[in-house]
């Protein structure tokens, strides 16, 4: 911790730290008027402001860049503030220090949008802190430091508990207690009288600050009621609490608990043809009473599961039933998984499949093609049911349960209810499980019917797939062609030489690159390769700015493999290989994007070397509609 004094000779170095001297901006499309110009300036605004508050970041991005080269004005302040803000919920953080050094705040005359500037300027450094503080404390210091900096700035530009707040949190944290107290004082009487989430959890802190934890309990336990059901905002409470280390947080951590995340998987109702019952009709409503019982006592719950009859929509009847978040994936395509999985149970149990899917928070379709006999779709879905379980976890600043309601000693078959189970506990990971009274003796329970019959040859099988190309590539003279060509094939060449598990299948045309993994892991492991390799390359000596550098995306997915008589050579195609062809044209330069799949795949193989943060929802080019993104991260 820095001593007091040591802040005041840091901000006499570094006043002007992420700020630059611009000229002053312009704004608007050459040749309209002054007042067509700022009306065109305020819809673009809006639309900006509208896509971030979706998690759009991504597109809230290249909308302030399309109106940067529609215009040979510089950006508008607020559009620069804008980009700055999506970059930084992306973890773009040298993206988003370039859109701030493009502000002047000198010539802002709002008050309140210099303040948002600067508190900007201070989350960026504040993330930095986070991420260092257990790895390099000097660093993570100097960022905090920055950190309080800023917020002190945007303080004095304009009054506001959240900047007061956040400057007593960061004057703490770098040992200024002075200043630490006299700003939670300040945020404290300035949220006074406030109703919210917010000025709750802005009392909470100060008075944590101030050494008052059980005033501070109260204002979170305050909090934590406004806040029910939107998990995000109580996970930002406990991050902060984890973050300060105050004395008394272990306590107001009790006060705004996570809530807890499930990934489900239980049997289906028995098909009329099976010799050997399992789970008959007449155990629903007792198995239904069961799941109740459970998730009144976890208390706030977010749920993943399929929608079959019996045990998933039980669980998905409960969870909704008591005003839960539920999200249902669908191995395939709906009209194929109620044909598999739910038609024979009859038309009562079709209504509640369908009523279940209208009323969850969210529908994921695993893939959207047919089910064609390929079982290992199902097996696909229920390790994106575990996967996205950890990923919400992960978010949500708790870790996931596993829910089961099975049948002691039921035969396990690709991607059922036992094999998940298994693969599931083999981890040691928390679960729970409703067993299934035993309806015949223990010795006929072999004798059993397979889900869908006698399963047929897989011809999907699922893989990672990694697209990447060199921005600037099109801008090179052509006269460097040659020799850009062969240094980046060869660097390419390099790293997939040094893997264990090289792709099973690649291709190059120009700058771009197509790898096909059997995992997700060393489909991630390759692409910070490839990020590394390319970013030591000397671009200069091809014509090439040196901080050239490559977008990677990376999806996972069925796939066919097939042979290519043209290559003479096994390769892969279907859906979600165009799908992951969309994905990299959207990637920030130098940054790895993952789709959800991907990312969640990562998440339930146990991989510990990477971490996929979350950007947003965004659109993908060439109508492939939108999806949810991550950065895929080392975490060392």
């Amino acid at each position: 911790m820095l001593v007091a004094g040591q802040v005041a000779c840091f901000v006499s170095h570094n006043d002007g730290l992420l700020c630059r001297e611009v000229p002053p901006p312009a704004s608007g499309t050459p040749g309209l008027s002054g007042n067509e110009r700022e009306g065109e300036q305020m819809n673009n605004i809006e639309s900006i402001r509208d896509l971030i508050a979706q998690s759009r970041n991504a597109e809230a991005l290249d909308a302030v860049r399309a109106s940067v080269s529609d215009s040979a004005d510089p950006p508008a302040a607020e559009a620069a503030y804008l980009a700055c803000l999506a970059c930084v919920r992306m973890g773009a953080f040298a993206e988003a220090q370039t859109w701030y050094g493009r502000l002047d705040l000198t010539t802002i005359a709002d008050a309140s949008l210099r303040s948002d500037a600067l508190c900007v300027a201070a989350r960026i450094s504040k993330l930095r802190f986070a991420a260092l503080k257990s790895v390099d404390e000097h660093r993570a210091i100097r960022h905090a430091v920055e950190a309080f900096i800023h917020y002190k700035k945007a303080f004095d530009e304009y009054v506001t508990p959240y900047a007061a707040i956040n400057a007593a949190a960061m004057a703490w944290i770098i040992g200024e207690n002075a200043a630490c107290r006299q700003f939670a004082h300040i945020a404290l009487i300035g949220s006074l009288g406030l109703a919210g989430v917010w000025p709750c959890a802005t009392r909470a802190e100060a008075h944590l600050l101030l050494g008052d934890v059980t005033a501070a309990q109260t204002e979170y336990r305050a909090a934590y009621g406004l806040a029910r059901g939107q998990h995000g905002l109580v996970a930002s409470m406990r991050r902060q609490l984890d973050l300060l280390a105050v004395p008394g947080s272990h306590d107001c951590l009790n006060e705004v608990p996570a809530p807890v995340v499930i990934a489900f998987t239980g049997h289906m109702l028995d098909r009329p043809d099976r010799e050997v019952p399992r789970f008959t009709g007449t155990m629903a409503d007792a198995v239904a009473r069961r799941l109740r019982e459970k998730i009144d006592g976890y208390g706030q719950v977010v749920g993943f599961s399929q929608a079959a009859c019996g045990a998933d929509i039980l669980f998905l009847e409960a969870m909704q039933e008591a005003g839960m978040q539920t999200t249902v994936v669908l191995p395939f395509s709906a009209a194929d998984y109620l044909e598999t999985s739910v038609t024979f149970a009859g038309p009562a149990w079709v209504a509640r499949h369908r009523k279940v899917l209208a009323n969850a928070t969210r529908v994921v379709h695993a893939t959207e093609e047919r089910y064609l006999g390929d079982d290992v779709l199902f097996q696909h879905a229920a390790d994106l049911i575990q996967g996205m379980a950890f990923l919400r976890a992960s978010e949500l600043a708790t870790t996931p349960h596993l829910l089961v309601v099975a049948q002691s000693g039921a035969e396990s078959h690709l991607g059922g209810t036992v094999a998940t189970a298994t693969r599931w506990n083999s981890a040691d990971w928390t679960s729970d499980c409703i067993e299934l009274e035993p309806t015949v003796l223990p010795a006929l329970q072999a004798e059993r019917q397979p889900m869908t019959g006698e399963p047929m040859p897989s011809r999907r099988t699922i893989h990672s797939f990694m697209f990447a190309d060199v921005t600037g590539f099109s801008k090179m003279p052509e006269e460097y062609t040659p020799a850009f060509v062969d240094t980046f094939l060869t660097s390419i060449r390099c790293v997939l030489d040094a893997m264990q598990r090289p792709p099973v299948d690649a291709n190059t045309r120009g700058d771009g690159l197509y790898l096909v993994f059997d995992s997700a892991n060393d489909a991630a492991i390759c692409a910070h390769n490839v990020l590394a390799a390319i970013r030591a390359t000397d671009w200069t000596a091809l014509g090439l700015p040196q901080d050239t550098t490559v977008r990677i995306g990376l999806h996972a997915g069925p796939a066919y493999r097939t042979y290519d008589p043209v290559m003479r050579k096994d390769t892969f195609y279907g859906s979600h290989v165009n799908r992951a062809a969309r994905l990299e044209a959207i990637v920030q330069p130098g940054q790895i994007y993952a789709t959800e799949t991907f990312a969640a795949l990562l998440a339930v193989n146990g991989e510990t070397g990477f971490r996929c943060e979350y950007i947003g929802e965004t659109q993908l080019p060439k109508s492939f509609g939108t999806a949810p993104l991550y950065r895929v991260l080392r975490t060392a």
